[in-house]
């Protein structure tokens, strides 16, 4: 697979994006979390999102969709899966949630946008649970969540020459 575009966006003062109430695809931030690349000539595109969540103590897991928008239209999203325990305090739990789909029907070899994107399916009991991201690199406990990670791939693999893989007997 080829990447065709990709970012982590780490800001320097965290950011945190609620769960505790029901909310439809929206885009986590249209500045920074924004891709816009080449679409393959078969129109079609995996996408991966990494995105970290903190959980508060005793708090509910809330169910978080995690996909791609171009402009308003839904271009692809799925249920995120946690990827991962990051670390687990008094305070708070911190998870990773990722999602790979495949996005097709794009324009083959045009400009496409892509801005990655959240929904919240089922709520979180509590306020503080929410996407959170950034923070300083300060050595100070619980003030940094580490980055979202964003990344388009080519899925289709690089044909090689006939001649040079194969051999007759």
């Amino acid at each position: 697979m080829n990447l065709l575009a990709g970012l982590l966006y780490d800001p320097s003062v965290a950011v945190g994006k609620a769960t505790n109430a029901l909310l439809a695809m929206t885009a986590i931030d249209t500045s920074n979390c924004r891709l816009t690349f080449t679409a393959p000539r078969h129109g079609q595109v995996l996408v991966r999102l990494v995105v970290p969540l903190e959980i508060a103590n005793g708090g509910a897991h809330p169910w978080v969709m995690l996909g791609v928008l171009d402009g308003s239209t839904i271009r692809g999203r799925v249920l995120a899966s946690i990827g991962a325990l990051n670390n687990s305090s008094a305070v708070a739990d911190s998870l990773i949630l990722s999602a790979s789909f495949i996005v097709s029907g794009l324009p083959s070899e045009g400009i496409v946008s892509l801005d990655a994107a959240y929904g919240i399916e089922i709520v979180s009991t509590s306020a503080a649970t929410m996407l959170k991201f950034g923070g300083p690199d300060d050595a100070i406990e619980h003030t940094a969540w580490g980055g979202i990670s964003f990344e388009v791939y080519d899925p289709q693999p690089v044909l090689v020459n006939a001649s040079t893989s194969r051999s007759d007997h």
